[in-house]
């Protein structure tokens, strides 16, 4: 009997259900034909592009009531130009004379599409003049676009005249970040390159009050040289963000090339692929009706680990293997194009993966590979297909589960794994990767990275653990910068473990002083605060602002609060706690009657 993995999913209810255990990992999926897949047309290398950066300072938020200070725009070749006049019709002229004239493909702003752009076409308006920008009727609801604190963003995109388009850096920083996590919680064009690394310290900042005065200073004063000087740097600053993380959109082309950089950056993955799919096949199936199926394999164990070498094994592009391999491709695509597309990125990221000068493009290219099973996935798309993202997981699954057993079997702890990666301790990692090599499918790339000398699960641990690498950096993953949590609840856990690891009483030491700092009344604030929205049950917060407005707070002496002194009791109280917590996993021995000894400091 021919094996047909299809046949292996039922339907129950609103459900899909695989009997994984009959998917035979060991098959390989033979493709009707092996007629190469190239791109259409050639994509220029995105330093390319020619492009001009825009941003504004205004004597407010308001449009009709306020004014334009200055319009600073820089182009590719890092070329600078400054518009700042008594007169704002003059700027606002020079402007739409400067984009006329040069016509850059692309327009690059931060948080342009709902403050820089609106506000110089509504200034234009007032003086009645003429300008190239229209925003949009219809509402894009861009999902992976989320500020903390609020619902995804709803935009009204923005076109240009000259076929210019308009990129809002800004939002490419959230749909960047909204996996990663790595950025604070504003996203402030001042703070991302600090987070990103792109900066290593804080650049010339002016607040509000600060680009009023120095307004008022008058044409060729030292005030209007800093409000120069700091619109440079916004330029400089929006300019390294974008160099960072736009590319991952523009190279999205290769899958939907009709498409414009300015619609990739607010177009989920999936709808990308199914454009480019209904380019390819020329036609628009109707999408099925979502359903839910089991997703990935996820463990861990709770624990300390730090006697022997701990690494991790993982399939590199896990996903876009089992969707090649076992030719898992969208059932409407009857030539099985998007086969032959997957085939040709991942030949063209190997390629080009050890290139320097290309690994813009190679990540992007990773990306796309990795997005075409968000399009099977996902409902209300041409070329959806439940039933094969049911079995990519499954696959995934049952990959993962063969990957625990090799290991189990060299007698190495498994700490953690999630869908296509597995930490573990063992005397000699190498070992155990070449075994995995050596007996799961061929063609699975295998890698063996995260070496670390320590782990540490919590009871939550599962996709939320600390590494301890060997040149003593600790690696965070989940929940341990925690924008819902004060800086101290982060950090007393990792510094209280770290210093654990090189003995108990250092790490008791550690405490103790901690303690006798918060005892002191001295404690920085700013580590004891918590900034976030109000929700509408928050009976104490809404003493203090009103339902989901955000609150910068602590807890002081009579209860929460914005000024004064700090409740010293209180966050006595919460890192002994937090110790508790952690020895009751780390060193049980430690404790007494079920709780922990209490230190006698005071």
């Amino acid at each position: 009997m021919t094996y047909n993995h299809r046949n292996l999913v039922r339907k129950v209810n609103n459900k899909l259900i695989v009997d994984e255990e009959k998917l035979d990992i060991f098959w390989k999926y033979k493709r009707k034909s092996n007629k190469p897949w190239r791109p259409h047309h050639n994509i220029k290398d995105y330093v390319e592009l020619d492009t001009t950066i825009v941003d504004i300072e205004t004597s407010g938020l308001n449009p009709v009531a306020d004014r334009i200070y200055a319009i600073g725009t820089r182009d590719q070749s890092k070329n600078v130009n400054i518009l700042m006049h008594l007169d704002e019709r003059k700027i606002l002229k020079g402007f739409i004379s400067l984009i006329s004239k040069t016509k850059p493909e692309i327009l690059f702003t931060y948080n342009g599409i709902s403050f820089d752009l609106p506000f110089i076409i509504k200034r234009c308006e007032i003086y009645g003049i003429k300008h190239p920008f229209k925003i949009g009727g219809r509402k894009i609801r861009v999902s992976t676009a989320i500020p903390y604190g609020y619902e995804p963003l709803e935009v009204h995109p923005i076109s240009i005249q000259h076929n210019i388009e308009h990129v809002d850096v800004y939002i490419c920083v959230l749909r960047w970040d909204s996996n990663r996590r790595q950025l604070s919680d504003s996203k402030s064009l001042k703070q991302v390159p600090i987070d990103m690394g792109l900066r290593h310290e804080r650049r010339l900042e002016l607040e509000y009050e600060e680009i009023l005065r120095c307004w008022n200073e008058g044409e060729g004063s030292n005030g209007w040289a800093q409000i120069e000087k700091y619109l440079r740097l916004d330029l400089e600053d929006t300019a390294l963000v974008a160099s960072k993380i736009v590319p991952d959109f523009y190279y999205e082309k290769y899958i939907a090339p009709n498409t414009g950089l300015d619609m990739l950056t607010l177009l989920g993955a999936g709808s990308k692929w199914s454009r480019g799919l209904q380019l390819a096949c020329k036609k628009y199936p109707e999408p099925e009706q979502k359903l839910q199926f089991q997703g990935g394999l996820a463990g861990a164990l709770t624990g300390l680990y730090h006697t022997k070498p701990i690494a991790q094994v993982d399939i590199s592009g896990m996903h876009s293997w089992i969707i090649w391999n076992y030719g898992l491709h969208s059932k409407y695509d009857i030539d099985e194009i998007s086969l032959a597309m997957i085939e040709y990125f991942r030949g063209e990221r190997e390629r080009i993966i050890a290139i320097p000068e290309l690994s813009n493009r190679q990540k992007a290219l990773k990306n796309i590979l990795n997005c075409y099973y968000g399009l099977l996935g996902t409902g209300k798309l041409a070329f959806n297909d439940m039933v094969a993202a049911a079995l990519v997981c499954a696959y995934s699954r049952r990959l993962l589960k063969f990957m625990l057993q090799i290991i189990q079997e060299m007698d190495a702890t498994i700490i953690e794994y999630d869908t296509d990666g597995i930490y573990f301790m063992h005397d000699d990692p190498h070992s155990v990767h070449q075994q995995l090599i050596a007996k799961l499918p061929q063609g699975i790339t295998i890698k063996l990275e995260n070496f670390a000398k320590a782990m540490y699960v919590p009871g939550n641990g599962c996709k939320n653990y600390l590494l301890w690498t060997p040149e003593d950096k600790v690696v965070k993953k989940g929940s341990w910068s925690s924008r819902a949590k004060s800086k101290i609840e982060n950090e007393h856990p990792i510094q209280y473990l770290t210093h654990f690891l090189e003995s108990y009483e250092a790490a008791e030491e550690y405490h103790k002083s901690l303690s006798s700092q918060i005892q002191s009344g001295n404690y920085p604030i700013d580590k004891l605060v918590i900034r976030r929205r109000i929700r509408e049950s928050e009976i104490e917060l809404l003493k203090i602002g009103k339902p989901k407005q955000f609150v910068t707070y602590y807890t002081g002496v009579n209860g929460i609060c914005t000024s004064g002194n700090y409740s010293k009791s209180y966050y006595t109280q919460l890192i002994n706690a937090k110790r508790a917590e952690l020895l009751q996993i780390i060193a049980p021995e430690k404790l007494l009657g079920g709780s922990v000894q209490q230190l006698s400091l005071f």
